[in-house]
């Protein structure tokens, strides 16, 4: 199965940006594990539809994308 859009955004700005899963989770506040759901598309893992969102964003803006742009692909 194919990533969707927004995941392909984060692993490519991560990845260009040169941070880890590990990092990012330390700096957000974050679970890695949801931030792998998030970069995997895999969304049987990421949290509630209303928190996901809110964590999704938070990562949006820690790796400079346009959070909305990204939530809204999302939903």
């Amino acid at each position: 199965m194919a990533r969707p859009r927004f995941s392909e955004m984060l692993v490519e700005r991560r990845r260009k940006l040169g941070l880890s899963i590990k990092q990012a989770s330390s700096v957000l506040r974050l679970k890695e594990q949801v931030l792998i759901a998030f970069e995997e598309g895999d969304f049987a893992s990421m949290p509630k539809s209303g928190y996901a969102q809110g964590m999704l964003a938070s990562y949006a803006n820690y790796l400079g994308l346009d959070s909305q742009r990204l939530t809204r692909q999302f939903a």
